[in-house]
């Protein structure tokens, strides 16, 4: 999916939240007071399933793909809450999910992303390099590296 460098509207932000709305949870915003003054509010995204935020653009992002792309599945180079957040979206949709990472990433994160049935690659090359190459061999579609390393949309094999 190529992402646009356009703004979002509020009708877009909105539109999201709707879409992804039976899939997350609906957390509380708390008074951040007593750790950082008046005003501050906090949004308590730790209780989401995988712990953070990034389920909301993960879930997202799987929902638009089109019936082809969720076929070939999905991609990403995160050992962090990314990598589990799609993982997440990927097994919510029944959709193959490699998650690329570096040799020293937290065993617990990987663990995580393994139990929510990705596929981890831990390569011995170059992260962008093992990125590049696992797109090209699953035939996945990524908007982060071109096979050169390169920023861009990877072509359709």
């Amino acid at each position: 999916m190529a992402v646009d460098a356009e703004l979002l509207s509020l009708a877009d932000v909105r539109a999201a939240a709707a879409r992804i709305q039976p899939y997350v949870v609906r957390t509380p915003t708390l008074s951040g007071e007593a750790v950082a003054g008046p005003d501050v509010w906090l949004k308590a995204e730790n209780v989401q399933r995988t712990g953070s935020f990034k389920v909301r653009g993960a879930v997202n992002a799987v929902l638009q793909l089109s019936p082809d792309q969720r076929r070939r599945g999905v991609i990403t180079l995160s050992a962090g809450n990314h990598g589990l957040a799609l993982a997440y979206a990927a097994q919510l949709f029944r959709i193959p999910c490699v998650v690329v990472v570096r040799e020293d990433a937290a065993v617990s994160k990987l663990e995580a992303i393994r139990r929510f049935g990705a596929d981890v690659n831990l390569g011995n090359v170059p992260v962008v390099e093992v990125l590049a190459l696992e797109t090209l061999r699953r035939g996945l579609r990524s908007d982060t590296l071109d096979v050169a390393g390169r920023r861009g949309e990877q072509p359709q094999g």
